[in-house]
């Protein structure tokens, strides 16, 4: 049989010297919910949240506080893609806690052990233990103690104790009941990972005396140093993670190194030595204050940070450059067209969180990665998808939209269903005295929100009938499937199911009908709070990187590596001997690892006169050869390897172990005007009237004028403090100092004086969920363990489903739209063992995104819920369908170029068919159109009716606007379309000759709109509450909820940027409104007929705007909201470059003297291209060709010649002759 595996583990410890030292307790305690003794119910809270306690002060017996990490393989979960729940593996549940000391110099160790059985479950726990909840039936005690330990003496394994396992019917695991943080928090954890020694038992007579003899020693009064040693292993050897498995040494997913034949099981072990143990003074000293810095992210506050430094506080922009550095942006961005625009728009964007918007479809061609089929030539083929089949899937994408969005609402239904039922329960609470916080709503009573809740259930069940379940697949060939087997038939998953096949079954044998993630919704990142200093420097308790493998493996020792003496004296004496420690009642594996751990640790204990000379000499020698420095021969004297670094701990040093932070917020809401004098109530103008947002800028900003609060409410929370995100961060800063400006000298200098180590952030977590009236918290599953007969717990478990750990909480004002004023009036941090420590905040440095003129720090304007700017093309034609990457449903109506030389402009048809012009008069006070001269084509007056030349609607009906705007009009688009080509710079540079005389610009539509998921958030106060159970007494109640106004708030939305060069937007039509005989345009004049850009304003309530624009289609055209990232969109190149490389040039000219044959003016030359002349004939157009280029043969056919008008037309050049 194999040797077992030693795995290293870090053991940290702290002495308690002062009974009265105050700590923060476990993150949730359970022993205050319901349960019965004798028949008598005891315990006066909830089975909610709210019946646990969270972080709750207390106090420790004096004694050594223990604490060991598990291996980072047992804290990883796993879970399958997307979505579901997230699994652990099984956690070590015996440990051996051995405590190792000498009284006095030269006296012989005194060992004392324990074993602690960590998944252990007890009705009645021991000092310190840790609580769970538990579900015990009827008048059953609804919560139990998690771990127990007993003296090693007296301790045997007992099968038939209750366990972890055999109640949960799962192991225990690094998440206990289910707490990231239970492993990881010694209070969380107690007598499971961690292990309060108190001194007050008996400690075992090693030297002198009778074996098995004890005597009592006070440890508590006298000093000593102390050595620990742990030891772990699996009682059940199934659930060993190399148990029957074969696991090479070299690479595993376990991440263990470790050489020679696979282990049969894997033990863990570490250990803490000299540790110094005072009863008096301070013996476990606090470390100072860190530094503070607040940002949207924590790169931004990184870079604030930074920008603080003396070294850079005069560097103009220093925090804005320093963001793009260390996200890599000012890498890829400069240089491109509209870089600074694109960094603003990224890091304005990286402010946000994201949630899924659901699903759209596509069709693509399996032979090439776009959507739309090239040809060889790389041209389009128009004809893949008929204008029916364009109509088909855009009408399947309206469904899939539909469902989506039913599906979002349904489930704020089943969350706002759980949050009434927590209230229900909350109205049982006992411990709240004579005034509870609902004594403001009479009308909510037990009686009145069980109705409620009826009548919430019967609303959901019929969406959920409505809605139907869509389920998604894939088939052999590549197709995205859809079906709804359980869905009846007028449900909207049946039309999915239904609108798929319209699609499906019109594809060619190439396509292929795909699905993707459709625009997601935002919302906006907690405040991101980043420590610098001692206080903050990461325990790396994994181990330093000078500690793992090269490939970031952990190194591992069989027990034939342990250290250990070799035998000396005649007879030989063995260290063992002299130890004489039994650890027989551990099975037999764990028996002899724990010996020859507890060998090992004395050898390294450094604490060398309680052994024999010769002993002493070797442990001196052990002690040089782990000094890379001490000479090599002694390891003559030993054999085997000392354990990593890691899992030996220095107890005689300081030690802080920073985990947690306690922050407060202090938020001041910005007073709504017009809200009829209801404070909470919102303005529908409320962001335009109090708020500007700049041509320049992203973000919305608070007016200057408005300096006070309307009122302050504070937020707290507890959130675990991580260094992995600064020190990525903080790597790729010092990396981009070397390259970025060819060596910044003053960033290479300040990134240099950044130490990894003492940098840790973590964002005030919960913070949106506050100004939401809800509170993000550990959630337990719904039932009523004081009601176990009712059925109505089990009916909303059954209705609700799955949700996420948030729970109502209506003592804060609701805040759908955050804008206001912010301070971090307390920090704190707090460590492994609960010791708190706190943070100086007077000098907190934010971000310029928070900052204002006048000192103030405010929270720019988010819609705190989810939400999304939708920016949709609309297919040409259409008013309905939206376009998609089919030239069946491209967006472009036609194609307007102004001819500068003619003052006119040019109309084309989608396809880059000329159609005519329009063009002033000759006073210039009217404009008329003239029809494109066509070879063969009848010849038609100037002014001649237009709707027979232009089919397309939106093409027709702007034609008729510039017409019926008169010359000024026109001359007013002309010169606006000429300054704002100026300002545009695509990325795409391909072009038509159409650009000899002016740019061309496409005719598109889009719709404008804001969307909520899943509609408004709504207040969860209790009056609002009270509201609702009065509004569903109404027959006419469909669910909705008080959302303070949030649905009415109009949002401004800046479309088209003309300080960006890589923005397409030229001028844009309200045509809902005003059709298309009202321009806008970021390029207009004061005093123009054109009117400068005005931000657009929606509303989630409001209908989507419908927007006509001219463009530069090879250029984004961007919406710009502030509250929302910004929104781009564009036409895909496939649907816009064919027409453009297709638009031809036509010049008026005349007389000319023509030859006979030909037109003898010389024209340039365009590859691919040729001049033809067309004149009027007899009432037509005909077509002659222009003469040959000047060669070196005379031409003498001169006569006749005569004088003519007409048109100088540059046309594709015929390669077939």
């Amino acid at each position: 049989m194999t040797e077992p595996l030693i795995v290293p583990i870090n053991v940290r410890a702290l002495c308690v010297n002062d009974a009265a030292q105050s700590f923060v307790g476990p993150s949730s305690d359970f022993s205050a919910f319901p349960a019965y003794e004798n028949g008598v119910l005891k315990g006066d809270a909830p089975y909610l949240a709210d019946g646990v306690g969270r972080y709750e002060s207390t106090t420790c017996s004096v004694g050594v506080r223990l604490h060991w990490a598990l291996p980072a393989a047992l804290r990883h979960g796993t879970g399958p893609a997307g979505a579901g729940p997230i699994g652990f593996p099984a956690a070590p549940n015996r440990w051996l806690v051995t405590r190792v000391l000498s009284l006095t110099e030269g006296a012989p160790p005194q060992l004392k052990s324990w074993v602690l059985e960590s998944d252990r479950l007890e009705k009645a726990g021991q000092s310190d233990s840790a609580s769970m909840p538990f579900l015990d039936g009827d008048q059953g005690q609804f919560f139990r103690y998690m771990g127990r330990w007993t003296d090693y003496d007296a301790w045997q394994e007992n099968p038939a104790a209750g366990s972890f396992a055999s109640l949960t019917n799962t192991p225990l695991t690094a998440v206990g009941y289910g707490d990231p943080l239970f492993a990881a928090y010694a209070p969380n954890c107690a007598n499971v990972f961690a292990f309060n020694d108190d001194f007050q038992a008996t400690l075992g007579q090693v030297d002198g005396g009778a074996a098995g003899a004890t005597t009592p020693v006070d440890l508590l009064n006298q000093p000593h140093q102390l050595t620990y040693v742990i030891v772990g292993w699996f009682a059940q050897s199934q659930r060993d993670p190399l148990a029957g498995l074969a696991v090479d040494g070299k690479t595993n997913d376990l991440k263990w190194r470790f050489t020679g034949d696979p282990p049969s099981r894997a033990l863990f072990s570490g250990a803490i030595y000299g540790l110094r143990w005072g009863p008096t003074g301070d013996i476990a000293p606090m470390p100072p204050s860190p530094q503070v810095a607040i940002g949207q992210t924590a790169a931004q506050a990184l870079s604030a940070l930074m920008a603080a430094d003396p070294a850079l506080v005069n560097v103009a922009d220093a925090e804005f450059a320093l963001n793009a550095v260390q996200a890599g942006l000012y890498q890829r961005l400069y240089g491109q067209t509209g870089w600074v625009g694109k960094l603003k728009s990224e890091l304005h964007r990286r402010a946000f969180g994201s949630e899924h918007g659901g699903w759209q479809w596509s069709v693509i061609d399996e032979r090439a990665s776009t959507t739309s089929v090239q040809d060889a030539a790389g041209q389009a083929q128009e004809a893949v998808l008929s204008a029916g089949a364009a109509h088909a899937l855009s009408v399947l994408n309206q469904q899939q939209r539909a469902y989506d969005d039913a599906a979002d609402a349904i489930s704020t239904l089943k969350q706002q269903l759980f949050f009434d039922w927590y209230r229900r329960q909350l109205l049982t609470d006992q411990r709240v005295g004579d005034n509870p916080p609902w004594s403001i709503a009479p009308r909510v009573t037990l009686e009145s929100l069980g109705d409620f809740l009826a009548t919430q259930q019967n609303l959901l069940a019929a969406q959920v009938a409505a809605s139907g379940t869509l389920a998604y697949s894939a088939d052999a060939i590549g197709n995205d499937g859809v079906s709804a087997p359980d869905a009846g038939a007028t449900s909207l998953a049946a039309a999915v199911v239904s609108a798929y096949g319209a699609v499906a079954k019109g594809l060619a044998p190439t396509l292929r009908l795909k699905r993707s993630p459709a625009p997601r919704f935002w919302k906006p990142a907690d405040p991101v709070i980043l420590l610098n200093g001692p206080g903050a420097a990461p325990a790396q308790r994994d181990g330093r990187p000078e500690d793992l493998t090269a490939d970031g493996y952990l190194p591992c020792r069989s027990l034939s590596n342990i250290l250990n003496p070799a035998p000396v004296g005649q007879p030989p004496i063995t260290l063992q001997v002299l130890v004489r420690r039994d650890f027989s009642r551990l099975e037999s594996g764990a028996a002899e690892a724990a010996n020859a751990l507890m060998v090992e640790a004395l050898l390294l204990d450094g604490r060398f006169d309680f052994l024999s000379p010769a002993f002493s000499a070797q442990t001196r020698a052990t002690a040089l050869a782990m000094d890379p420095a001490g000479p090599t021969q002694a390891q003559n004297a030993i054999s085997g390897l000392p354990a990593p670094a890691m899992a030996r701990t220095d107890g005689g040093q300081p030690d802080w172990v920073p985990l947690l932070m306690r922050w407060t917020l202090n938020y001041g809401r910005v007073a709504s005007t017009g809200s009829d004098g209801a404070p909470e109530q919102l303005s529908p103008e409320f962001l335009v009237q109090q708020h500007v947002l700049d041509d320049d800028q992203v973000d919305l900003q608070l007016l200057n004028t408005i300096t006070n609060p309307l009122d302050v409410s504070s937020y707290s929370g507890f959130t675990p403090l991580s260094s992995r995100a600064t020190n990525d961060l903080l790597t790729a800063m010092k990396a981009a100092a070397a390259t970025v400006g060819n060596g910044d000298a003053e960033l290479a200098a300040l990134t240099a004086g950044l130490k990894q180590a003492s940098l840790m952030a973590q964002s005030a977590s919960g913070f949106h969920q506050g100004l939401l009236t809800r509170e993000q918290t550990l959630q337990l599953n719904i039932v009523d363990p004081l009601e176990p007969m009712l059925p109505l717990a089990q009916n909303i478990a059954d209705a609700v489903g799955d949700f996420d750990g948030v729970a109502p909480d209506g003592s804060r004002p609701y805040a759908g739209l955050r804008s206001g004023f912010v301070t971090l009036p307390s920090l704190s941090v707090v460590d492994v063992f609960g010791r708190e420590v706190a943070v100086d905040t007077s000098r907190v440095v934010w971000a310029n995104a928070f900052k204002r003129p006048d000192g103030s720090v405010v929270l720019p304007p988010r819609i705190t819920q989810p939400a999304r700017l939708q920016f949709r093309w609309l297919a040409a034609g259409s008013t309905d369908v939206e376009a998609n990457g089919h030239p069946a449903a491209s967006p472009i109506c036609g194609w307007v170029v102004p001819d500068l030389f003619d003052n006119a402009l040019v109309l084309f048809d989608a396809e880059g068919k000329a159609l005519g012009s329009l063009k002033a008069s000759g006073d210039g006070g009217q404009a008329h159109w003239r029809p494109a001269p066509q070879a063969g084509a009848p010849l038609e007056p100037d002014n001649a009716p237009i709707d027979g030349d232009v089919l397309d609607p939106d093409l027709n009906a702007f034609a008729k606007a510039v017409l019926g705007g008169g010359g000024g009009y026109l001359a007013s688009l002309l010169r606006t379309i000429d300054r704002a080509s100026g300002s545009i710079i695509p990325p795409d540079p391909s072009s038509g000759p159409a650009m000899l005389v002016g740019r061309p610009l496409a005719l598109v539509r889009a719709r404008l709109s804001l969307e909520l998921k899943g509609g408004p958030a709504a207040d969860q106060n209790w009056l609002a509450l009270q509201a609702a159970i009065d509004a569903a007494g109404q027959p006419s109640w469909n669910g909705d909820r008080d959302d303070r106004g949030l649905r009415a708030v109009r949002v401004p939305v800046r479309v088209g940027d003309f300080k960006e060069a890589d923005d397409g937007l030229a001028a844009y039509f309200l045509t809902d409104t005003d059709g298309y005989s009202q321009c806008h345009s970021p390029a207009a004049e004061t005093g123009d007929l054109v009117l400068p850009t005005s931000v657009i304003e929606v509303a989630a309530q409001d209908k989507p705007v419908t927007i006509a624009m001219l463009i530069d289609p090879r250029a984004q055209v961007h919406c710009v909201s502030g509250v929302l990232p910004v929104k781009a969109i564009s036409v895909p190149a496939d649907l816009y470059a064919p027409a453009l490389s297709r638009l031809s040039v036509s010049f008026y000219a005349g007389p000319m003297l023509f030859p006979q044959d030909a037109l003898a003016t010389p024209l340039p030359r365009l590859p691919g291209w040729e001049w033809r002349w067309r004149t009027p004939v007899n009432q037509a157009w005909t077509e002659r060709p222009t003469a040959p280029p000047p060669n070196d043969r005379a031409r003498t056919s001169y006569d006749p010649q005569r004088l003519e008008e007409g048109w100088a037309v540059l046309v594709r050049e015929d390669i077939s002759q």
